[in-house]
């Protein structure tokens, strides 16, 4: 399957679940949901979550913004994915918009994260190349 300028916003849980072979992204955009509390990141959520058990997948484009306006969550990766020869990302990003906490990585523990800045601000990181 292929996707081609998906969204996905505001979501419990992770936002976007990819668990079948040979899939493709081309553009994927979301925002974390604003007014979760620490429970969300323990719950060790992603935005775009590829499925332990997947050998192929490819993605372009991927980007995941942050605004934790009521609480102080620390997400630790925008993506998951299995380290697996045939999964890989190309242009994946992170932004901090604004609020509270922050994103640790791009994905799994690679890529530097988006921490909160100054108020108004926002930061962007980048991950040319996964893995």
């Amino acid at each position: 399957m292929t996707g081609y300028g998906i969204a996905c916003e505001h979501t419990l849980g992770n936002l976007l679940e990819w668990n079948g072979e040979n899939g493709r992204t081309y553009f994927y955009q979301s925002e974390y949901p604003y007014d979760v509390d620490t429970d969300y990141a323990d719950a060790g959520y992603a935005s775009y979550k590829v499925g332990d058990n997947v050998s192929t997948h490819e993605a372009w484009g991927v980007g995941v913004y942050s605004f934790f306006r009521d609480h102080t969550v620390n997400m630790e990766s925008s993506i998951k994915a299995p380290s697996n020869e045939g999964v890989k990302f190309h242009n994946s990003l992170s932004v901090f918009l604004n609020g509270n906490g922050c994103i640790k990585h791009i994905i799994n523990e690679e890529g530097e994260g988006v921490p909160n800045s100054e108020p108004g601000h926002s930061m962007t990181s980048y991950l040319c190349e996964w893995p």
